[in-house]
């Protein structure tokens, strides 16, 4: 009765990588949440972590790399690879190698510059504001922030 419990845990796992790499953590909670034992969940993760096909260092750098591409912050992407179970070692190192300061600020100089075009010059403050904002919710450090809207011509 075991082997096909994992039998069945190794095709709902190849299906849930099919779509898209996993961490460790995303595909423990999933077989969980399937109720399946703790030992089946171990088995299928081992064999998986042996095949290499889950890999929280490599789902890592892919996330990170996609969430540059689509303009979001670093502390963003932090948040998103914690609440995915990856280790803070991890994180940091893939952080590293993926984001720089100078990278972000040509973002958020581009975020930036999209931004003011749907928005009139009169009430600049207020627009300001609302850039601000938007770029903080995106994941983008403050101090960063602030430079690149020190350095932006208003006019």
């Amino acid at each position: 009765m075991q082997d096909a419990s994992v039998h069945k845990a190794k095709a709902y796992v190849y299906r849930l990588l099919n779509i898209r790499l996993r961490s460790e953590q995303e595909i423990r909670d999933r077989l969980i949440r399937r109720a399946y034992l703790p030992d089946c969940v171990e088995r299928v993760i081992q064999y998986f972590s042996e095949l290499r096909l889950i890999d929280d260092y490599e789902f890592s750098c892919q996330w990170a790399t996609c969430r540059f591409v689509r303009h979001y912050g670093i502390q963003r992407v932090k948040y998103e690879l914690i609440q995915k179970g990856i280790a803070k070692e991890v994180i940091d190192t893939v952080l590293a190698q993926t984001y720089d300061a100078q990278k972000e600020g040509e973002v958020i100089r581009a975020l930036l510059s999209k931004c003011l075009l749907k928005y009139s010059i009169s009430d600049l403050p207020k627009n300001k504001r609302r850039v601000y904002d938007y770029l903080k919710r995106r994941g983008f450090n403050t101090n960063t922030i602030n430079r690149v809207f020190d350095q932006y011509d208003w006019k």
